[in-house]
C-alpha cells in the first residue's frame, strides 16, 4: 500500500506554488532552499503540521537567511507529550544531517 498524499499545503512547501497566492500567508519563502533543507522540513511539517512548521523557530531563522540554525532548530522537534523519543531524536539527527548538507 501507499503512504498518505501530502495536503496542498505541503506540496506547496515543496514547489513553491510559483506564480500563484499562498496558501497560507504565514508561510516562509522557500524557494532558496536546498534540496535537502526541503525535505527535512517537509518532513518535520508533515509531523507537527503546515501551521505549527510555519510558527516555528525553523520558519522565523529560514526568513532570517539563519539556515545553520534552521537546520539545527529540528533537534527540538523530538518529544511527544514532553518526553523525549530516541526514535524521534534519531530522525531528527539525520534530517540536520541532510540539512545542513551543503553549507558553508
Amino acid at each position: 500500500m501507499g503512504g498518505r498524499r501530502p495536503t496542498p499545503s505541503a506540496l506547496k512547501l515543496v514547489t513553491g506554488n510559483p506564480g500563484k497566492r499562498p496558501l497560507n500567508k504565514k508561510e516562509p519563502p522557500l524557494a532558496r532552499l536546498t534540496d535537502g533543507q526541503k525535505v527535512a522540513f517537509v518532513d518535520v511539517a508533515y509531523n507537527i503540521g503546515v501551521s505549527g512548521f510555519c510558527g516555528s523557530s525553523m520558519a522565523r531563522r529560514t526568513n532570517a537567511r539563519d539556515m545553520v540554525g534552521a537546520c539545527n532548530s529540528l533537534l527540538m522537534w523530538n518529544k511527544v507529550g514532553g518526553k523525549e523519543v530516541r526514535g524521534l531524536t534519531r530522525r531528527r539527527l539525520a534530517k540536520r544531517e541532510l540539512c545542513l548538507k551543503g553549507l558553508p
